[in-house]
């Protein structure tokens, strides 16, 4: 069968799928212990980058920002208690309040997104 969204959704997998099944050879390199990958789709290419010489010109530091997992209903019920003294109601109460402005997705689930 087919339709609006089975037929993408199909072509993604499939195309990821084949994404994941190409072979790559990563050469892992250590310099003042922080490790880089260099990844090539040719064994050759990575035969023929391990034979050169290389110069670091500019390192570029990039922090990670860790990202916090969404709440669901339970989640956030607890942390507010925890952490900011509320209630249950005064919880859900505010979580509307933000729901009806626009603020927060849906937030009586409990699947986080």
């Amino acid at each position: 069968s087919a339709g609006r969204v089975q037929t993408p959704v199909l072509n993604w997998i499939c195309e990821r799928t084949k994404e994941l099944s190409k072979k790559i050879y990563v050469i892992e390199v250590t310099v003042d212990e922080v490790k880089i990958d260099f990844e090539f789709e040719k064994k050759e290419e990575a035969k023929e980058f391990l034979g050169k010489k290389v110069k670091v010109e500019e390192i570029e530091e990039n922090e990670k920002e860790e990202v916090m997992t969404p709440f669901n209903t339970s989640s956030l019920l607890k942390t507010a208690a925890l952490k900011l003294r509320f209630s249950p109601q005064k919880t859900m109460q505010i979580a509307q309040e933000l729901f009806e402005l626009g603020q927060i997705t849906y937030h009586r689930t409990e699947v986080p997104r």
